[in-house]
C-alpha cells in the first residue's frame, strides 16, 4: 500500500469513531476495515464489525458530545500506521489521550491497537 492510501484509511477511522449513525459507521467500515479485523484496547479485545461497531456505540453513549481529533499527523510505515489523539467534549477537547496503531493488510485496516494515556 503507499503511504496515501494508508492515510486515507486512518483519516476515514476517525469518521467511524465519530460517527453517531451506527447505519452510516457500518458502511464506512465495510470500507475501511477487515471482516475480521481485530481492536485490541486496555481492557476489552473485539473482532470483526459487529463488535467494533457495538463497542463504539457503547463508548459514545457513555461519552456524550465527546469527539476524536488528531494531536499529530499520520506515521506511517510499510503496512503500518500511527496516530496520536484526544478525546473530548468541545469545551475540553483533550479530556482523554492516547495513540492508534493500525496494521494494514490487503488494502484495510486489519489490527487496531489502541493506547489510552490515563495520566490525564
Amino acid at each position: 500500500m503507499t503511504t496515501a492510501e494508508i492515510e486515507r484509511l486512518v483519516e476515514y477511522h476517525f469518521k467511524i469513531w465519530n460517527q453517531r449513525d451506527p447505519i452510516q459507521r457500518s458502511a464506512w467500515m465495510q470500507e475501511v476495515y477487515a471482516t475480521d479485523m481485530e481492536l485490541v484496547e486496555p481492557h476489552n479485545i473485539a473482532i470483526g464489525h459487529a463488535r467494533i461497531n457495538e463497542f463504539v456505540q457503547n463508548l459514545q453513549q457513555k461519552n456524550p458530545g465527546f469527539q476524536f481529533s488528531d494531536i499529530s499527523s499520520i506515521d506511517t510505515h510499510h503496512n503500518i500506521a500511527r496516530l496520536y489523539w484526544h478525546f473530548g467534549p468541545e469545551e475540553k477537547p483533550d479530556a482523554k489521550s492516547g495513540m492508534d496503531l493500525f496494521v494494514m493488510e490487503d488494502g484495510k485496516v486489519q489490527k487496531l491497537y489502541v493506547f489510552v494515556d490515563d495520566s490525564k
